[in-house]
């Protein structure tokens, strides 16, 4: 009997925190170097036979790295997900920096209960320095999509182009997705100015104890393999 998709989500959520190489990104920190806070999968699942593409989502202190990846060097890898079972997609590396991930049209067999799940592994150079990140990909018939922000408000007031605070004056960071996040999404919040408390959530705060410029990001994770983010400069006068 096939499982529901919530089961077997639910199931995927699990396998990925007993696995400790699944979707392994910089931790919520000041920002102070380039670091990969994620990688997208469009879409979240892959059916059998079908593709999905992979795209690293890069912070910086000067901004979000886009377009043509001539700032960086990415290198796409499959690794086991569990021991003694070798991968079973393929990847299709793309100028751009991001990657094709292909599914077969038939899968393996699996040890009892195991999910249909490839480990990808993304190793970047930026600026000289080498970071490796993993991002687990399902292979499965579901109905998935990536989520989008919504809005993002400072203050319950929503942020359009550029955040702006004043000095040493806390702010209350919140953002939203459509659709809206259940109690399985995480947060993951990076700011090259000023401190983040409760980088974790949403809401969070934001302080800054002296002026100056960089960028905000936000990072959200559906809890069903779905990725969103959003980045904004920000000012503090």
């Amino acid at each position: 009997m096939a499982r529901p998709m919530f089961m077997v989500l639910g199931l995927v959520t699990a396998t990925m925190t007993a696995l400790p190489a699944c979707d392994d990104f910089a931790p919520p920190v000041e920002l102070t170097a380039p670091v990969v806070v994620g990688v997208v999968a469009e879409p979240p699942v892959v059916a059998p036979g079908a593709r999905t593409r992979l795209t690293p989502l890069i912070a910086t202190p000067d901004g979000p790295v886009s377009g043509p990846a001539s700032a960086i060097s990415a290198t796409w890898t499959l690794t086991e997900t569990l021991p003694g079972v070798a991968p079973f997609g393929e990847l299709i590396p793309n100028a751009d920096g991001s990657a094709f991930y292909q599914a077969p049209m038939t899968l393996p067999t699996l040890p009892p209960n195991a999910l249909p799940l490839d480990s990808v592994q993304l190793d970047v150079v930026l600026d000289g320095r080498k970071t490796s990140v993993l991002k687990a990909v399902l292979v499965a018939s579901l109905p998935t999509a990536n989520p989008e922000i919504a809005s993002l408000t400072a203050d319950g007031i929503a942020v359009a182009d550029t955040l702006e605070l004043a000095v040493g004056t806390p702010a209350e960071l919140s953002v939203s997705t459509a659709p809206a996040a259940t109690d399985r999404a995480r947060y993951a919040w990076y700011t090259s100015v000023g401190t983040i408390e409760q980088y974790q959530s949403s809401p969070c705060t934001l302080v800054a104890e002296s002026p100056g410029s960089g960028w905000l990001y936000v990072v959200v994770r559906d809890g069903q393999l779905g990725v969103t983010w959003r980045a904004v400069p920000l000012v503090v006068r």
